[in-house]
C-alpha cells in the first residue's frame, strides 16, 4: 500500500509538479504510510509462530532502502518507478494474510477465529486436542471501544513517555546517521551500499541474539553502542578517514538492527486492543524526529562536533529510556509456545 502511494505521488507530481501537489500527497502518505508500516508489522508478528521470523523480510526492505538503484539511476522519476512498481506484487498476498487470532478473541469473534486456528494447525500439521475451544474465552467487554486517551491513563502513562523518548532518539539517529554518509568523505553511494549490507546483515544476526538473550537487553545495548560510537567520531583525529567510517558503520548497524526490532517490543509493552495505537503513537515521535533531522545537520556550522554530540547523547538517553520499561515478551521458547496455544 505504501509503495503504491509512492507510484500514485509519482504520477500526479510528473503531470501537475508543484509545490501544494507535492505537500497534499506526501501528508496522505505520511498519514496513512507510517500506520501501515506498524500494524502490518505487529500483525504479521501475532499470527506467526515466532513473532521474529518474518523480520527478515523486513531487512530485504532495510537492504534495498540503502543500495538505493540511484547508482545506476540519477534521475527520482526513475529511482522511484523502479522501486515502486515491483511492489504491486504484493497485492497479492493480501487475500491470502489473515486477521490476528488475539484480536479476532479480544474482540469476541471466536468462529472466524476458529476458523483461523483450524487453518493455521493444518499447514503446519499439527493435531489440536479435542476441547482446545473451552480455551478461547473472550473478555467479558467485548464491544468496549479504545481511543489515544487511553495511552495516557494509570500505568500506560509511564510507558507512553517512555516509548515516545525511545522512538524519537532511534530515529534520530537512524536518520542523522544516514544523512550523514555525504559528510564522511569518499563516494556517496559506495558509503551508502556498505552501510546497507553492513545493516542487513546486522539485523539477521540481532534475531538470532535476540531469540538467545531477549528484546530488551539487546535493545539497551545496540542504543547505547550507537550513542557511543557516535560521540567516538568527534575525538577521531583529522584526516583518519576509514576510523571515522568504521565508527559510522557500527552506529548504523546497530541502530538499523534496533529500528527492526522496536516495533515488536513496543507492540509487547501495550495490551492486544492498544496495541496499533501504543505503535501509532511511537511513529508519532519518530515523524517529529524526522522534522528536526534535516535541521540538525545545520547546527554544524555552529560547532562541527554539535550534530553527533546532539545524536550521541539521545542514543544514551534512548538506552536509559528502555531501561527503565519490563522486557514483556516472551524470553523461552515455552512462553512462545503459549502464545501459538492463545
Amino acid at each position: 500500500m505504501i509503495k503504491i502511494l509512492d507510484f500514485a505521488c509519482l504520477c500526479l507530481i510528473t503531470v501537475h509538479l508543484h509545490g501544494p501537489a507535492v505537500y497534499q500527497w506526501r501528508f496522505i502518505h505520511g498519514g496513512i504510510g507510517r500506520q501501515l508500516c506498524p500494524c502490518s508489522g505487529i500483525g504479521i508478528g501475532k499470527i506467526s509462530h515466532n513473532s521474529w521470523y518474518p523480520q527478515p523480510l523486513a531487512t530485504v526492505d532495510y537492504i534495498h532502502d540503502n543500495l538505493r538503484i540511484a547508482y545506476v539511476a540519477r534521475d527520482w522519476r526513475t529511482i522511484q518507478l523502479i522501486g515502486s512498481i515491483p511492489c504491486f506484487l504484493l497485492l497479492v498476498l493480501w487475500l491470502n494474510v489473515p486477521e490476528s487470532p488475539r484480536w479476532l478473541l479480544a474482540r469476541g469473534r471466536t468462529e472466524e477465529l476458529k476458523e483461523i486456528i483450524n487453518r493455521i494447525a493444518a499447514r503446519n500439521k499439527i493435531t489440536l486436542p479435542d476441547n482446545y475451544e473451552k480455551l478461547l474465552i473472550s473478555p467479558s467487554d467485548t464491544d468496549t471501544t479504545v481511543s489515544i486517551l487511553d495511552l495516557f491513563r494509570g500505568k500506560l502513562l509511564r510507558t507512553t513517555l517512555l516509548m515516545t523518548v525511545i522512538w524519537f532518539s532511534l530515529v534520530l539517529l537512524y536518520f542523522g546517521i544516514t544523512l550523514h554518509m555525504n559528510n564522511l568523505g569518499g563516494n556517496i553511494y559506495i558509503n551508502t551500499i556498505l552501510a546497507g549490507a553492513v545493516e542487513g546483515i546486522a539485523i539477521i544476526c540481532s534475531i538470532l541474539v535476540v531469540l538467545k538473550l531477549g528484546i530488551r537487553i539487546n535493545l539497551v545495548i545496540y542504543m547505547l553502542v550507537a550513542g557511543l560510537a557516535c560521540l567516538m567520531v568527534n575525538f577521531v583525529p583529522d584526516g583518519n578517514l576509514w576510523m571515522i567510517i568504521t565508527l559510522v558503520m557500527i552506529g548504523k548497524c546497530t541502530i538499523g538492527a534496533t529500528n527492526a526490532i522496536i516495533q515488536t517490543f513496543t507492540a509487547y509493552q501495550y495490551p492486544t486492543m492498544l496495541r496499533n495505537l501504543g505503535v501509532g503513537a511511537g511513529n508519532f515521535a519518530a515523524g517529529v524526529a524526522l522534522i528536526v533531522v534535516p535541521y540538525l545537520w545545520l547546527m554544524d556550522r555552529i560547532q562541527v562536533f554539535l550534530p553527533m554530540t546532539i545524536m550521541g547523547g539521545f542514543g544514551i538517553i534512548g538506552a536509559i529510556a528502555l531501561m527503565l520499561l519490563h522486557d514483556k515478551s516472551p524470553k523461552t521458547k515455552k512462553q512462545q509456545r503459549a502464545i501459538v496455544r492463545f
